[in-house]
């Protein structure tokens, strides 16, 4: 509920900046969208998660009660490159570094004196992203304009332990592909362009490894899910 409240601060931000930059009149950077092809770099937090779908019979786990997945914020920094297809449509591939924490919280319950206690297990990734996206953009309006994104990403987890020999580790595959939903404002300046962003991933495939240890034989399939606010420069 904390992320959506910070998410539709953002959005109302976001619709602010958009209508300021309509407010001047100089039409800056006028032969921008022309350009065949163009570069520039991306700063942003990241917000990832995991969608944990328990198995459906939790009570044959007899000492676990709950599990929750609690996002912690991350950082990522990519490289834009934008090719322009027509008046609308951009095609977008932003290689990116992105460091993220995932807390999953496991609702226990003592045997003997049937109190209640948690433990957690943290999931630490370094991840290469290799997203590509499409870009449609509205009618410029002076110097800004919004714009939706959707695409895939393939996420590659570089400190993945995945295949290390430790019951007491929580892990999750190497390899996870997503599919992306955006939006955006292109804010066109003297000397560059400013795009502050927000998007959200959804996993495809299952990353659970399973272990044989109880906290693994109670989840059947885990997801990724995750929301990026970025500030790309052009």
């Amino acid at each position: 509920m904390k992320i959506a409240k910070k998410i539709l601060l953002i959005i109302v931000l976001l619709s602010s900046l958009s209508g300021f930059s309509q407010i001047s009149k100089t039409k800056n950077q006028a032969k921008y969208d022309y350009k065949k092809l163009h570069f520039g770099f991306s700063l942003g937090m990241n917000f990832m998660n995991f969608s944990i779908q328990p198995i459906k019979n939790m009570n044959s786990i007899p000492l676990i009660r709950t599990v929750e997945s609690v996002a912690k914020p991350g950082f990522n920094l990519g490289i834009v490159s934008d090719l322009r297809l027509n008046r609308h449509f951009n095609l977008r591939f932003i290689p990116a570094l992105a460091y993220t924490q995932r807390d999953i919280h496991f609702g226990m319950i003592d045997e003997s004196t049937q109190e209640n206690y948690t433990i957690v297990k943290q999931v630490e990734s370094t991840f290469i992203e290799l997203p590509f996206s499409v870009k449609y953009r509205s009618t410029r309006v002076t110097n800004g304009r919004a714009y939706l994104l959707a695409g895939i990403k393939y996420n590659i987890d570089m400190v993945s332990q995945a295949k290390v020999e430790d019951k007491n580790l929580f892990k999750v595959k190497k390899h996870d592909f997503l599919y992306e939903l955006g939006f955006g404002v292109d804010v066109y300046f003297e000397f560059f362009k400013f795009s502050p962003e927000i998007k959200a991933s959804f996993g495809l495939n299952n990353i659970l490894v399973n272990d044989d240890t109880q906290f693994t034989d109670i989840i059947d399939k885990i997801y990724t899910k995750a929301f990026l606010l970025s500030f790309t420069f052009e």
